[in-house]
């Protein structure tokens, strides 16, 4: 073969399959004929590897998170409807010919269906490689793991990437303290995910909708972070503790709030507020040339009275107290009777993050103990109500309205970590290993101190004071 022969096998994307899964076989044996690509068996079967490798990859999250081994996830059916149209006649095959099975957690409006692969084929010990070499469906598959725009933008944190590698002697050794003998599926995809680390070739790099980074390093359980080298020096993670109330603090500062753009990072990520807002301006537009009186306030206005009367509002200011000493999390594991503090964090920000109407002794629990708070939240995600695991008639639509607390704290600290203090970084210190995840930054030890010391001093100019910051 000539050197520089055009290989056309080079350009694929590899979906991960139980070991003892031959969709071939299955294939043959139960015909399938899907809305699209009727007469295209290969088009088919490369289509349903597709629909169980992104199952795989949602289970593996939920996993990496501590979920059980035999849980159910969740498919983000906006990008499935992207690479398979009629995905859900996919998803509908695989559980008549008992390649997965549904979750029982359906709640209309509030949970879609779940899925998990039946147990002979959760139970295979192996993953193997399907490839799919179809160049355009290729190529919509990567258009959504890699953006170049945000390679372009963030080059140089996609250039430190190539100084990774995994030490896997200590790998192997983290694998069998996390995962006990039965747990072989989650360690077969954690070992994957460190796999696909060191091949550049399956690097994801993107960005989300609030603007945070996706990268290698994204899905991989946070002990396994100690197996990490860069020019085989272990990584140190600087994590900006308590993160998105941190940020949420900006919506009860003053000076933040206007310096920062707040009003108008609530405004385009709430239509409904949009909306109001414009017709406000606009009848303020005509009570300035005379045409009348506006009746309308400004759709954010109990937000700026309570900015401006911080001091007289007991539980904001309890709140923001709190969130400053980093002792929230503790009052909020009292306050739900809950002892592990990841999970009450969890569901912390499970209520911020959901739709007002969606009632729970949490809930409840925070409007009595937070109800300034808790106004505030409800007056920002107004006309939140849809999640993006809405299914049937509350199925999810562009355009619907998305949960603008979420999106505003998350938008804060994805261009805090990437936008100021790694670019600052970058500019004045270029020699320095710089890996991130979302409110953490990643360096070697010998940079630790000097990583450290740029968060906290550009955090005072970004949001007004530091936050703790925790090294691990």
């Amino acid at each position: 073969m000539k050197k520089n022969a055009f290989n056309p096998f080079g350009s694929n994307y590899a979906c991960r399959l139980p070991e003892n899964l031959d969709l071939d076989k299955i294939l043959q044996e139960h015909p399938f004929t899907p809305s699209f690509h009727k007469g295209n068996p290969i088009a088919i079967k490369d289509r349903l590897a597709l629909v169980l490798d992104m199952l795989m990859g949602s289970l593996s999250i939920q996993w990496s998170q501590g979920e059980d081994k035999d849980c159910y996830a969740n498919l983000c059916s906006a990008i499935l409807q992207d690479l398979v149209r009629d995905y859900n006649r996919y998803l509908a095959y695989a559980v008549e010919v008992g390649i997965i099975e549904k979750g029982e957690n359906y709640i209309v409006g509030q949970k879609c269906t779940s899925y998990r692969f039946t147990e002979v084929y959760r139970t295979s010990r192996r993953l193997r490689d399907q490839y799919i070499y179809e160049t355009v469906l290729v190529k919509k598959i990567w258009s959504h793991i890699r953006d170049l725009e945000a390679i372009k933008k963030y080059q140089h944190l996609f250039d430190q990437l190539y100084h990774l590698s995994v030490d896997w002697l200590e790998a192997e050794e983290i694998l069998k303290k996390l995962y006990g003998q039965d747990e072989f599926r989650k360690k077969e995809l954690q070992r994957d995910t460190l796999r696909r680390l060191e091949d550049p070739e399956r690097w994801t790099f993107k960005t989300g909708e609030t603007g945070r980074l996706y990268t290698p390093i994204s899905n991989l359980h946070e002990k396994l972070r100690k197996a990490l080298r860069y020019n085989g020096e272990p990584l140190v993670g600087l994590d900006i503790k308590n993160s998105i109330p941190y940020f949420s603090l900006a919506l009860f500062d003053a000076v933040a709030y206007r310096r920062l753009g707040i009003e108008e990072l609530i405004l385009e990520n709430n239509v409904r507020l949009g909306r109001r807002y414009d017709r406000y301006d606009e009848e303020m537009k005509k009570e300035r040339k005379g045409e009348g009186r506006t009746r309308r306030r400004h759709p954010l206005v109990m937000l700026v009275d309570f900015q401006n009367e911080l001091d007289e509002i007991p539980d904001l200011k309890e709140f923001v107290e709190l969130v400053k000493s980093g002792e929230l999390y503790e009052l909020l594991m009292v306050l739900f009777n809950i002892p592990d503090r990841r999970e009450a964090k969890k569901k912390f920000l499970a209520i911020l993050n959901s739709p007002s109407h969606w009632e729970s002794p949490l809930r409840e629990a925070l409007i009595q103990r937070f109800p300034s708070l808790m106004q505030v939240i409800d007056l920002i995600n107004t006309g939140y109500f849809k999640t993006k695991n809405s299914k049937g008639k509350a199925k999810w639509m562009p355009g619907d309205q998305v949960c603008t607390f979420a999106h505003v704290t998350q938008q804060l600290e994805a261009r805090f970590v990437l936008d100021v203090v790694c670019k600052a970084i970058e500019e004045e210190h270029p020699e320095v290993p710089m890996l991130t995840l979302h409110d953490c930054i990643f360096t070697t030890p010998e940079y630790r101190r000097l990583v450290y010391s740029y968060m906290k001093q550009l955090a005072v100019g970004f949001m007004g004071f530091a936050p703790r910051i925790e090294v691990k």
